[in-house]
């Protein structure tokens, strides 16, 4: 797990004990349930607008027998949530490919940098915070250097 050196911040990590007591996880609300998102991106293909369209007509239903106003919205978020749904899906998360891909180097020069902060920890003059500086750096600019070759 890295330590917080590798988020290059001059936190310290602390140990402490502590008494916790277990608690039954709260009810989650429909409120407070995150909601996804939908792939708005998709609707810029004519095809897929098109197809949006008619699944919005076929889900909207006759309002006739609806007298407020909520139950039109209702009625029309309904629908339209339906019809996304099926026809331009969810954003999907996107992960960052390049850490995975390239986690032995990164760890290599995260584990460099470790070595000089344990060693500036150990004795703290000011050629070793001079080296320390430097292994930051480096590891910073090779791993910018990295994701940049990756995209």
């Amino acid at each position: 797990m890295p330590g917080a050196d590798d988020c290059w911040t001059d936190h310290r990590l602390l140990i402490s004990r502590l008494n916790f007591k277990t608690q039954r996880p709260p009810r989650r609300t429909p409120d407070s349930i995150p909601h996804r998102r939908f792939d708005c991106d998709k609707l810029r293909n004519p095809q897929l607008a098109q197809n949006f369209r008619e699944a919005c007509e076929r889900h909207l239903i006759d309002p006739v027998d609806q007298a407020s106003v909520e139950d039109h919205w209702t009625t029309l978020r309904d629908a339209m949530t339906r019809a996304a749904e099926e026809t331009i899906g969810f954003v999907s998360k996107k992960n960052q490919d390049w850490f995975d891909e390239n986690d032995e180097t990164i760890s290599l020069l995260i584990e460099a940098k470790r070595q000089t902060r344990l060693i500036l920890e150990n004795q703290p003059t000011a050629v070793n915070k001079r080296t320390h500086k430097q292994a930051v750096a480096d590891c910073q600019r090779r791993i910018r250097e990295v994701q940049n070759t990756w995209w």
